[in-house]
């Protein structure tokens, strides 16, 4: 197999991979397609292969792990190949460390070369050009595997996060992405005296699920901003049942939280989006409603402002009065005589007339 100086220059990239990629984890080693058709559906699903010409130089190799999350490859061809499958079931990360793959995804051509990969997400098809002599990590994940690392950034109701078609694995959290997927296949290189414990084992696949997940999670701000505002959303209509239910008192911020299972913040926004005012004030106006009403429905000989000021939850007359006056144009006592003058006139009206 001709593996040149290039792979070498991989350990920039990947300081754990140290010539093929677990080179004695041989799962296959054919010059005859046919059985490596047969081998390949095995280990993940299926694939087709269509080579450039004939192969002359053909020379199979695929070495590997089985993991509880992900599958790991190493693949060489040793000569040019279009890789295609059908809607796949797992996502698929092509990892080049020598020579080049051009993919089509979304209907775009992208290339990737040493220190990128392309990404196939699950439900696509994948559609890749093998350069000759090209050596890749091939990554499989499991579809739930990566959907329950992207819960703490994702709405539990997404089905599939967003995911980039080709990641930049020379800085930032793709720096990281890359170190890991070299930490794990040196981890589970026999020839190095890799053979980690379970726990390890588990923890490598969460740190590199976790950081494909932090790499791709700029892509779903939409899906977090619509996930958020149907959760404030939630929390405020349990916070104004809440405030309903306890007109008579003024409750506070900490405890409508608590209710609507939001953060005071977050429930500041959400009453800003549905009603333009924060709890408070909208809780103050329920109670106001409340005072109004009896101020106009109640027999006005039988109402005194200093009792509505108790009963609806209002530290003092004066507030009581401040407050009033700001959202309805008048004072209590004006709304109560206008109530006592209309009793009088209602009164008078249902007196019998004098007949002539």
């Amino acid at each position: 197999m001709a593996v040149s100086a290039e792979i070498a220059a991989t350990q920039r990239v990947f300081p754990g991979i140290h010539g093929f990629p677990m080179s004695q984890r041989l799962l296959l080693h054919t010059r005859e397609l046919g059985r490596a058709v047969q081998v390949i559906h095995e280990l993940v699903e299926p694939f087709h292969f269509l080579w450039d010409r004939t192969p002359a130089h053909a020379d199979i190799r695929v070495t590997g792990v089985v993991l509880e999350k992900l599958k790991l490859f190493g693949v060489y061809h040793g000569a040019p190949v279009l890789v295609q499958s059908g809607v796949l079931q797992s996502h698929y990360i092509v990892v080049p460390l020598q020579g080049d793959v051009v993919g089509t995804i979304n209907s775009a051509q992208i290339r990737a070369v040493p220190g990128e990969a392309l990404l196939y997400p699950a439900g696509t098809r994948l559609h890749a050009h093998w350069s000759e002599h090209c050596v890749a990590l091939v990554l499989a994940i499991a579809r739930e595997a990566l959907i329950t690392a992207a819960r703490r950034y994702l709405p539990a109701d997404a089905s599939s996060p967003a995911l980039m078609p080709k990641l930049d694995l020379s800085t930032g959290a793709g720096r990281s992405f890359a170190n890991l997927l070299g930490c794990l296949c040196a981890e589970n290189d026999s020839a190095r005296g890799g053979n980690p414990a379970p726990g390890v084992k588990a923890g490598l696949q969460d740190l590199l699920l976790t950081t494909l997940v932090c790499m791709n999670a700029h892509l779903w701000q939409p899906q977090l901003d619509q996930a958020s505002t149907r959760r404030r959303r939630t929390g405020v209509a349990r916070a104004v049942e809440h405030i309903e239910r306890n007109t008579h008192r003024a409750v506070g911020i900490a405890e409508l939280s608590r209710v609507a299972c939001l953060s005071p913040r977050s429930l500041q926004m959400g009453f800003a989006e549905c009603f333009e005012v924060g709890p408070m004030t909208y809780s103050r106006r329920v109670r106001l409603s409340r005072a109004r009403e009896e101020l106009t429905t109640a027999d006005p000989r039988n109402v005194q402002i200093s009792d509505l000021v108790a009963h609806w939850g209002f530290p003092s007359v004066s507030a009581f009065t401040r407050h009033y006056r700001q959202n309805f144009g008048e004072l209590p006592s004006q709304t109560l005589r206008e109530a006592r003058r209309s009793l009088r006139r209602n009164a008078a009206n249902s007196l019998p007339q004098a007949s002539g």
